[in-house]
């Protein structure tokens, strides 16, 4: 992909035209009401024909606190995820938090290869679930969900789009400093 150096794509999260081909199908099942914890099973299928996806976060959280917002800059968190893969910057932000019943972080055991799949289980109170990795081989773009939580029980699929987070050129070079060093 050539790059976007204008600065209104540089200032926010870009939605690829190549998004209908970067998708992740969720199948969500659920045990209980909102009212109640919600267990969650959790499938995430790997829908590209040559893009792999770096280890995945999946967490359950509240609608006042999204952990990324479309048109928005990307926070360092987001930025580290999507240029480097990292998720433990995710992880200490308030937002996200540490890995726990309503937390998973790398489902796969590493990278989520074309035609494959993981599952997972979550268990949450919250209203919201956000799934994000970097998808590979790019320099800052990664998959996002920021979903609201049905309540009703259910078998639920959602194709996710792929987001510049718009942190670098989309010149494809390895970065040696920033994010990743």
């Amino acid at each position: 992909m050539k790059g976007n150096t204008n600065s209104a794509a540089r200032n926010g999260f870009r939605k690829h035209s190549l998004a209908f081909a970067l998708a992740a199908g969720l199948t969500t099942v659920f045990g209980a009401t909102v009212a109640q914890a919600a267990t969650w099973d959790v499938t995430v299928t790997n829908l590209t024909h040559g893009n792999h996806f770096t280890p995945l976060l999946l967490t359950a959280h509240a609608h006042d606190a999204p952990i990324f917002e479309v048109g928005m800059p990307a926070s360092l968190p987001i930025e580290h995820m999507a240029e480097c893969g990292h998720l433990d910057p995710l992880l200490a932000s308030a937002e996200v938090g540490a890995v726990d019943a309503d937390t998973i972080a790398n489902p796969a055991g590493g990278l989520l290869a074309p035609g494959t799949n993981t599952m997972t289980t979550l268990v949450t109170t919250e209203t919201h679930l956000t799934v994000v990795a970097m998808v590979l081989p790019t320099n800052d773009a990664f998959l996002g969900l920021s979903q609201h939580i049905p309540s009703e029980a259910g078998t639920y699929t959602y194709y996710v789009n792929a987001y510049d987070a718009g942190t670098e050129q989309n010149d494809e070079v390895l970065m040696t400093s920033g994010a990743c060093s």
